[in-house]
């Protein structure tokens, strides 16, 4: 007899502090040296809380596995770690690494270096965590190893 795992709750109330903070981005655009940036912001954690709920739902199929612990954090890690690179992106105008929503605006040298590090680091680990995840919803994987 398997056992159900339940949605997991930190997962879904991640999703909504995320949503919150994303709303509180929005109503912070014009406030931002790089506005369109700000929007970008805006959008990436709404977007992210939507991942963070689809993992959630999922994690019924994923808390099994050894690398479950590992895959909650690194969704966490990801989620907030890109909405966090487009806010500071937008704070600072710095906008080498987001061509399109740059404006012509651009911050000190060491804050793009910031900026383009964060971005560059959590987008690799976020494809690593994607694929990952791909890898233990396979087909024929038991759903509690």
């Amino acid at each position: 007899m398997q056992t159900i795992v339940p949605t997991d709750r930190m997962l879904l109330r991640a999703s909504f502090v995320l949503l919150l903070l994303s709303q509180f981005t929005g109503l912070a655009i014009p406030m931002f040296r790089n506005p369109r940036l700000g929007l970008s912001a805006h959008l990436t954690g709404l977007m992210n809380a939507g991942v963070l709920v689809a993992v959630a739902v999922a994690w019924p199929l994923l808390a099994g596995s050894r690398w479950s612990k590992l895959l909650k954090g690194l969704f966490l890690l990801d989620t907030y770690g890109i909405w966090f690179s487009n806010v500071l992106g937008a704070a600072w105008g710095a906008s080498s690494v987001f061509p399109l929503v740059g404006n012509g605006i651009t911050a000190p040298r060491w804050q793009e270096l910031v900026v383009s590090g964060i971005v560059y680091c959590i987008v690799s680990i976020y494809i690593f965590t994607a694929a990952l995840t791909v890898w233990l919803l396979r087909p024929g994987r038991a759903a509690f190893p």
